[in-house]
């Protein structure tokens, strides 16, 4: 089963801005997975150089570095 992700791309003040990238992982996928995907979709940062932060459908917001 797959998952749909939306990642919003946020500017150097912290705020969200326009860009979204959609992503679609196996369910079981983990936060370094979107991280990988991401990066090959944005080709300009590698993985490691990026940090997420992700709310849940429960609204309880995340953060991974």
């Amino acid at each position: 089963m797959m998952m749909e992700y939306s990642v919003i791309v946020l500017d150097v003040n912290g705020e969200e801005t326009t860009k979204v990238v959609k992503c679609a992982l196996p369910a079981q996928s983990t936060v370094q997975d979107l991280k990988r995907t991401y990066a090959k979709k944005d080709a300009i940062y590698e993985p490691e150089q990026l940090k997420l932060c992700y709310k849940q459908e429960s609204g309880n917001l995340r953060k991974y570095f």
